[in-house]
């Protein structure tokens, strides 16, 4: 049976490869290689996937439609359910994805016939084709809400693959597209790479409030096995598509440290010809582990600082403090390894100076800011309308779904232009007319 795999078009908040290649590729690989299916990927992320796409597609499908759901395509997914239902009546569809499980109350309005809530999602999407290829009538699926009769029904627990996930499937993904488009980060004195992105780790077991990750993957990381599997996939990329580095997709990669050295001996830069990066806690780096990754290939790291009070010491227990970010920025730069870190901008309270303290913090570490405008995740269950889903992400300014003080000029500066912007205000502001007292969220005018 031939799946089709559709992102439907959307102008992105911001363009992060990395979940085009976990979520798009890992799916496909698992459904054309574990499942036996004929499998396409139509990509939105390109510009030259249109509607007219879509309509050629939809007009063409049988048997079932995958529709990967992020949090900029959620409208545009509703619009593609429609088309559907009109022009391929006796299609099914299925939805997965981070937009699937916040919106899965939206989702709940449309003429979808399943959506995959848990992580792993491959397993639930392999019984959905199972029971799509048997030309049986939608049942209940372990992991998903099942519309039978115009009613949704909660299966069971999902399946866990426990870090058993197929590898992306560069030739069902656009990668020729991909090169096309421009990179989301690049920094002075670094020469672009050639990249791609391999899921590392799912879940996490920290329980940040400003997180998504537990909620959409779980409250436990599970790490990837077959690392020398892995490195024969990424020689291959490497010979293939000419890839250079890879992006290790994941929350805490340093959580276990056996796997670090294991990871590092058997993937390393001398055996893939491939450098990488990772996302990980500050608090499992210190300078001999940063030394061996550095060795290995590592040539980023990213980190959580989210928010530093005046005082030093992070806003949220258990983040990096101020000392601790001036000792690992020196650690990192001794390896010649690029610091990033995140910061939050417009928390609840967060003031100007507040924003401002952490960003000169990090910049003063000899690290890289990547601010993030602050999303309360957990209220996106209660929007009203698929159109008030755009003000849910990192980069636009997230009024309905946000509870910060800061305007939303001060909070847009911050995140798109920090350098310039704390220039202007400085690391001594304080209060100002910059900010604003907290607010009940209103739905903003379309």
């Amino acid at each position: 049976m031939l799946i089709r795999i559709v992102s439907a078009p959307c102008v992105s908040a911001y363009l992060n490869l990395d979940h085009h290649f976990v979520e798009l590729g890992e799916v496909a690989a698992h459904l054309r290689d574990r499942a036996g299916h004929e499998v396409r990927v139509v990509d939105g992320v390109l510009p030259e996937v249109t509607w007219d796409t879509v309509v050629e597609e939809a007009l063409h499908a049988t048997g079932l439609v995958v529709l990967h759901v992020t949090l900029d395509n959620t409208l545009e997914t509703a619009r593609t359910i429609r088309l559907l239902r009109q022009l391929s009546p006796g299609t099914r569809i299925a939805l997965y994805g981070r937009g699937a499980y916040h919106l899965r109350r939206l989702f709940q309005r449309t003429d979808a016939d399943w959506i995959v809530l848990e992580q792993d999602w491959e397993p639930a999407l392999a019984e959905i084709a199972a029971q799509v290829a048997a030309g049986a009538e939608p049942g209940p699926v372990p992991g998903t809400l099942t519309r039978t009769a115009g009613t949704w029904t909660r299966g069971p627990a999902g399946v866990r693959l426990a870090g058993d996930w197929e590898l992306p499937a560069l030739d069902l993904l656009p990668v020729a597209g991909y090169a096309r488009l421009p990179a989301d980060e690049s920094y002075p004195g670094r020469e672009p790479e050639r990249e791609l992105a391999v899921g590392v780790s799912r879940g996490c077991d920290s329980y940040c409030g400003y997180c998504p990750i537990p909620d959409v993957m779980g409250r436990h990381e599970y790490f990837r096995t077959g690392l020398d599997t892995l490195a024969g996939y990424l020689r291959a990329a490497r010979e293939s598509h000419g890839y250079t580095a890879v992006s290790l997709f994941g929350a805490n990669f340093t959580a276990h440290r056996d796997y670090v050295h294991d990871f590092c001996a058997r993937v390393g830069t001398p055996r893939t010809g491939v450098t990488w990066k990772c996302v990980t806690s500050h608090a499992e780096l210190d300078p001999p582990l940063l030394g061996e990754m550095a060795a290995a290939g590592c040539t980023r790291v990213a980190v959580g600082v989210e928010s530093l009070l005046p005082d030093g010491r992070n806003r949220f227990s258990g983040r990096v403090g101020a000392e601790r970010l001036a000792d690992l920025g020196a650690w990192c730069a001794a390896e010649g390894v690029l610091l990033i870190c995140f910061v939050m901008v417009g928390l609840p309270g967060q003031t100007r100076h507040e924003v401002a303290v952490t960003l000169d913090t990090v910049r003063a570490a000899g690290a890289v800011p990547r601010p993030m405008t602050y999303v309360d995740y957990r209220r996106l269950a209660a929007a009203e309308d698929f159109a008030d889903v755009f003000w849910a992400n990192r980069k636009t300014v997230s009024e309905p779904f946000g509870r910060g003080i800061l305007s939303m000029r001060d909070t847009a500066l911050a995140v798109h232009s920090w350098e310039h912007w704390l220039d202007t205000v400085g690391p001594a502001a304080g209060r100002t007319s910059g900010e604003r007292p907290a607010a009940a969220p209103r739905r903003p005018a379309q």
